[in-house]
């Protein structure tokens, strides 16, 4: 089977908003074998389609000589691989357009081959689509350019300011580094930095302490090779790694991780107390936790025991820290996870406030006095950052806001005391922390 026949197979199987594309890749994967370069190739177009639907059904419906919503699943789903290729990747025409057209053979549906070949040999120039936009407002244009929802973009104009909206619409867009942390319990960073270069890899380290993250010019081939494997290293936005370090984890304390699926900043705070914390990692979904027990045992981590449980009614022991990295929107990790630009809708943000309310509110409970509590998430949105954490301290005069910038670099602090990771300013993934003192009492 070819990449793009797979990228197609994988396509089909997904609802209209594309949700749980990765599991779905996973899965495939696992029944049908790819070299790790066709695999990248899958993935790619996979990804690349889903993010880009709402532009290349825009160049689709403007070609096709019909009513392109009257499509097949199939003939739409080939005809944005096609276009996909073409707008966007800028392969040679004789390239996509023969290719795309063998996947209507391979999947024995030679009936819309004249289709597929039609449209793509006629898919509109450039220019016909800079005289298209010329017609229509400056919203609907950059929702169909960029390929996102017109209500994320009015409340990033908002928030952020046009400028700053077109810089993020632009880096989500792009391909996101893919950040790697040494495992310090199998590995010495020093000594790992001069062996992955010994194997050809260009490696920029970007942080040293208290973890070692790092960047390669080769990301597919590290996760696939056996440094991965053997548990040496895990992937990690630094993003998301920044909380873990602002709750400052110590050898011996008590440490709770309420919502700690699929493991990251768990395994992380493991790392950080060299594996002799006491680590209680909570999550609702047992599938998710059986991934997370596989990472631990990857990584050879013992001191994290992990409990099904819902964060919001849970009563958890007491503790000396607690780390709150609290569901959400996921708006700051739009470039890792394509189908969310789709299947998020306005209303999520105030589910997700009064769900993040309960949980940091049913937590904190469990903090001993003079104890740490840390709040994140991997949003962008104020009303599930600041907002939660400005009412919990109204609502909890016996808790402090403790400034980031003492414990994380001030780069990535804002004036008000919190990390606030914004990508188009620190050109990574987005994030919220924000470090909770209790009085000692």
């Amino acid at each position: 089977m070819k990449a793009r026949t797979a990228a197609v197979i994988i396509l089909n199987k997904l609802n209209d908003r594309f949700y749980g594309y990765e599991e779905v890749m996973e899965k495939f994967f696992r029944t049908e074998r790819f070299k790790p370069e066709d695999r990248h190739f899958i993935h790619t177009l996979v990804k690349g389609t889903i993010e880009q639907s709402a532009f290349l059904d825009f160049v689709i419906s403007n070609t096709y000589q019909g009513n392109f919503r009257n499509l097949e699943k199939i003939t739409l789903n080939i005809l944005r691989l096609g276009v996909f290729q073409a707008k966007i990747l800028r392969t040679p025409v004789h390239a996509y357009v023969n290719e795309t057209v063998n996947v209507t053979k391979e999947l024995k549906a030679e009936r819309i081959t004249g289709l597929i070949n039609g449209v793509l040999r006629n898919i509109i120039s450039d220019k016909e689509i800079e005289t298209i936009f010329s017609k229509v407002t400056p919203l609907k244009k950059l929702a169909i350019k960029y390929s996102f929802q017109q209500w994320m973009i009015e409340k990033w104009f908002l928030d952020f300011g046009q400028e700053n909206t077109i810089k993020l619409l632009e880096y989500y867009n792009s391909a996101p580094e893919i950040f790697f942390r040494v495992n310090p319990l199998r590995a010495n960073p020093g000594t790992f930095f001069t062996l992955l270069k010994n194997k050809g890899f260009k490696v920029q380290v970007h942080s040293e302490k208290p973890g070692q993250f790092f960047t390669v010019d080769n990301a597919a081939k590290l996760l696939s090779g056996d440094l991965f494997q053997k548990g040496f290293i895990s992937v990690q936005d630094m993003s998301q790694a920044f909380a873990v370090e602002l709750l400052r984890p110590a050898i011996g304390e008590r440490i709770l991780d309420v919502c700690a699926a699929p493991g990251g900043k768990s395994t992380y705070l493991a790392q950080l107390t060299q594996n002799l914390g006491h680590i209680k990692s909570y999550d609702l979904s047992f599938e998710k936790l059986k991934l997370m027990k596989a990472e631990m045992q990857r990584q050879e981590i013992t001191c994290i025991e992990t409990f099904e449980a819902d964060a919001t009614k849970f009563q958890f022991s007491p503790a000396d820290k607690i780390l709150v990295d609290a569901p959400c929107t996921g708006t700051g990790v739009l470039g890792r996870k394509a189908d969310l630009r789709w299947s998020r809708q306005p209303g999520d943000i105030t589910k997700t406030n009064l769900l993040q309310k309960e949980i940091l509110a049913n937590a904190a409970k469990s903090l001993k006095p003079g104890g740490i509590l840390v709040y994140s998430t991997c949003s962008l949105e104020k009303e599930e950052n600041q907002t939660i954490v400005e009412d919990f301290l109204i609502n909890n005069p016996d808790f402090k806001l403790e400034p980031a910038d003492k414990y994380v670099d001030k780069k990535y602090c804002d004036s008000k005391g919190f990390v606030t990771i914004l990508p188009f300013q620190h050109l990574m993934s987005g994030g919220f922390a924000a470090r909770l003192k209790k009085d000692v009492k």
